[in-house]
C-alpha cells in the first residue's frame, strides 16, 4: 500500500511538471490578448462575472484550478462556492468562452488522477 501511495504522489508531481509548460503558453496567449485590449483604441473589453460548475473533488486539484485561472491575465478566481462552483470576473467574452471550453479544468483532473 505505501508503495501506491508514493507512486501516485510521483505521477501526479509528474504530470503537473508537464502541465507547467502548457499553463505558461496559456499565460502568453493571455498577456497577448490583453495587452490588445488594453492598447486597442476603443479599449473592447467586455467585463463579466461567470459561474462555472467544477467537476474537480480534491482539495489539491480545487486550489490548482483557481491558481491557474487567477495566473492566467484576464481571469480573477473570487470565489469557490461549496466546493463546486467557482465564480470567475473575466475581462472579456473571449477569456470566458475559453474558460466555459473545460480544458483547464480537464488537464487539472488528468494530473490528480480525477478524469
Amino acid at each position: 500500500a505505501s508503495g501506491q501511495f508514493h507512486f501516485r504522489y510521483i505521477t501526479e508531481f509528474i504530470r503537473f511538471v508537464l502541465y507547467i509548460p502548457w499553463l505558461l503558453y496559456q499565460i502568453i496567449l493571455s498577456n497577448i490578448h490583453v495587452a490588445y485590449l488594453v492598447l486597442h483604441p476603443k479599449m473592447p473589453i467586455e467585463p463579466s462575472i461567470i459561474t462555472f460548475k467544477t467537476t474537480l473533488k480534491k482539495d489539491m486539484s480545487l486550489v490548482a484550478f483557481a491558481n491557474s485561472i487567477t495566473l492566467t491575465p484576464g481571469t480573477i478566481t473570487m470565489d469557490i462556492q461549496d466546493g463546486k462552483y467557482f465564480v470567475i470576473h473575466c475581462i472579456s467574452r473571449k477569456v470566458a468562452d475559453d474558460l466555459l471550453s473545460g480544458e483547464m479544468e480537464r488537464k487539472i483532473a488528468r494530473i490528480f488522477g480525477e478524469e
